[in-house]
């Protein structure tokens, strides 16, 4: 994980503590602002197992504060998955637009 340039040189170059808020919960982690690129320490898994997160789930961050001693984010998770109704809509659409083709030709060379 890595955070955009614009985002980068806002946040510290040392180790300090981080706070990530989702979902009405925090959880508490490590922000390393010396490696490259800037990330969290393993404490970031917590996060990542509690919020179920799947490969390819979107993270957005909003950075709340971010002083020598401390940096906030607020977190909105985007899930990768499709919502029962919308997929219930998008097979429905698929059902009804395919096109069912019948081959006479065998029939007719049995008449001869």
């Amino acid at each position: 994980m890595s955070f955009p340039p614009a985002l980068d040189s806002l946040l510290p170059s040392t180790t300090v503590r981080s706070i990530i808020r989702c979902f009405g919960k925090t959880w508490e982690v490590k922000f390393c602002g010396q490696r490259i690129p800037k990330g969290f320490d393993s404490n970031w898994r917590k996060f990542v197992d509690d919020s179920n997160l799947v490969a390819g789930d979107a993270l957005v961050f909003e950075l709340l504060e971010s002083t020598s001693i401390k940096v906030v984010f607020k977190v909105q998770i985007l899930r990768c998955t499709i919502p029962p109704k919308l997929q219930e809509l998008i097979n429905k659409r698929r059902a009804e637009s395919e096109l069912v083709t019948i081959d006479d030709d065998d029939d007719d060379d049995d008449d001869e």
